[in-house]
């Protein structure tokens, strides 16, 4: 989950959501529009307790279906997290990068790319 201080940076570019399940927040997940029309979905988190609920395949299709004119969408998530990785490549993306060290944590990313309209 983002830190007040990652939501006001992610909101000076682009949207950021709140996923709520009543009046509890379970998660966040924002985006951003480059300058190439491509999108970068960020910070898309859902709390451990309520991982396994479709919760977050629910939230990229509501995401997905918001940028739906964007040709490609890409994110970032760590190589060790399978259940991220199976869900990404369920809406088609595919791994097209790995980034060392990307938020100065000295852990590696991966990304992940959805192509549209090939």
């Amino acid at each position: 989950m983002l830190e007040e201080k990652e939501v006001l940076e992610y909101m000076a570019k682009g949207p950021v959501y709140m996923i709520t399940r009543g009046e509890e927040v379970v998660g966040t997940v924002s985006y951003e529009i480059k300058e190439d029309e491509s999108v970068y979905i960020s910070g898309l988190a859902v709390d451990p307790k309520y991982q396994g609920q479709g919760i977050g395949r629910e939230t990229l299709r509501r995401i997905l279906e918001e940028v739906k004119d964007a040709r490609k969408v890409e994110l970032l998530t760590h190589p060790d997290n399978a259940n991220a990785i199976n869900l990404y490549e369920s809406f088609g993306f595919k791994v097209t990068g790995r980034k060392e060290n990307h938020f100065g944590d000295r852990e590696p990313r991966i990304v992940l790319t959805l192509v549209r309209g090939q």
